[in-house]
């Protein structure tokens, strides 16, 4: 069994690619599509992408969607780690549906809230208001539980199963996702996908 747990971290900063869409967006569907031979090469692998309860219900701007200009040209971290943390719930749902011709005994894709944790951006930021890094477990739980077997397509808080953002439900946003994340990655993002559907 293997499993692949992805998500980023990041909180603001504006490079030629907003710093936080690039870390916990677009470095997540390079990385898990370059895997994908390697994860559907037997049964039994996951992919879990680490989400947020703080995701933001829809993507308002696809025209802002990297974040470069703001209401009134303000940058606003927030807004750019919840736009982030919806796309990666809208990633795991389309990651579902493009792997579900082969099968969820072969290969399952879900998304978690992972809790407030007493990460160094949660410390920074707000303070220790979580449970210790040490004590955080769901993400090993959805990884490895067998009440998970043939599980897919599911966004989890606290172990229990709640729908996602509205943009993660909606087929059209995910594919709108897709083909803007699919232009900006390498060329062997295509071909490790070719490998295996």
């Amino acid at each position: 069994e293997r499993s692949l747990v992805v998500g980023g971290g990041e909180c603001g900063g504006e490079l030629v690619l907003e710093r936080t869409f690039a870390v916990n967006v677009l470095a997540p569907f390079v990385v898990t599509s370059l895997l994908l031979p390697l994860l559907t090469a037997r049964d039994g692998s996951r992919i879990v992408f680490v989400s947020s309860m703080s995701q933001c219900d829809e993507i308002v701007d696809w025209e802002d969607g990297f974040m470069k200009r703001c209401e009134g040209g303000d940058y606003s971290a927030h807004r750019a780690y919840s736009e982030s943390k919806l796309m990666d719930a809208m990633l795991s749902n389309e990651f579902a549906e493009r792997l579900s011709p082969l099968g969820c005994k072969r290969i399952t894709v879900n998304a978690l809230d992972p809790g407030t944790v007493n990460t160094k951006m949660l410390l920074e930021g707000w303070g220790p208001c979580g449970i210790d890094v040490e004590d955080a477990l769901d993400e090993t739980w959805i990884a490895s539980s067998e009440e998970l077997d043939g599980v897919s397509g599911k966004y989890f808080v606290g172990r229990i199963e709640h729908p996602p953002g509205r943009s993660a439900r909606d087929s059209e946003q995910r594919k709108r996702l897709w083909g803007i994340l699919s232009e900006l990655a390498p060329d062997d993002v295509d071909k490790a996908w070719d490998k295996v559907l």
